[in-house]
């Protein structure tokens, strides 16, 4: 019977922390729309950098080691692009907030942004 319970209990404990990891959010980007958009991102990700490109194949990235990001992004000449930051310390978009980091490109439109990652 003790075995019984502490298998139990054991099963519980674990399916807590995985509850609990599943609830963390990685900090990244992600981007939506029609047509032929991109986003080309350079990364550093703690001490080793990249570079990715966001389109509408691959439209969002996230790395829990992610620590600064800057991106060039063209929205599709008939359609909006919507984009946002996860989990960025300042939201480097004009009256977004932190928690709520996105924003809406018209049309046609191109531009560029830097973000900091949260630390943790």
């Amino acid at each position: 019977m003790k075995t019984c319970v502490a298998i139990l209990i054991a099963g519980l404990l674990a399916g807590t922390a995985s509850a609990v990891y599943a609830q963390t959010v990685s900090p990244g980007v992600s981007v939506k729309g029609d047509g032929r958009w991109e986003m080309f991102c350079r990364i550093i990700a703690r001490s080793d950098s990249k570079q990715i490109l966001l389109d509408r194949s691959h439209s969002a990235y996230s790395d829990p080691r992610l620590t600064l990001g800057e991106c060039k992004y063209r929205a599709a000449p008939e359609s909006e692009l919507a984009i946002s930051v996860i989990e960025s310390e300042d939201c480097p978009f004009s009256g977004a907030s932190a928690e709520n980091c996105a924003m809406t490109v018209s049309a046609g439109k191109s531009g560029s942004f830097k973000f900091r990652a949260k630390r943790h």
